[in-house]
């Protein structure tokens, strides 16, 4: 017989003009005037995991999870984390530990 293999899966969730490299064009303060893409690209994930019968855990921004709570509960709750507000949470976490 042969072994069983074990996958995990892990997502963060968050936009594109979230990620700290693009900061610099998308200050937070803009971050509720950008056209959010995430609600569609997590409902493209969902469904593919769902069609091979696989789950992940999916890590989210709370701010996104603020805004889109309709997401979070597609997703399943009980597989949702959400380490962070924004990534500015982690700077100041970062600076703190340091």
């Amino acid at each position: 017989m042969a072994a069983r293999i074990t996958n995990a899966f892990t997502c963060d969730v968050e936009d594109y003009f979230q990620v700290s490299a693009l900061a610099p064009h998308f200050p937070r303060e803009q971050w509720d005037s950008v056209p959010c893409r995430v609600e569609r690209n997590v409902d493209r994930i969902l469904a593919l995991l769902d069609g091979h019968g696989a789950r992940g855990t999916f890590f989210t921004l709370g701010w996104l999870a603020e805004r889109y709570p309709g997401l979070v509960r597609r997703i399943d709750p009980e597989l949702v984390g959400v380490p962070l507000y924004d990534p500015e949470s982690l700077k100041q976490a970062q600076e703190l530990l340091a």
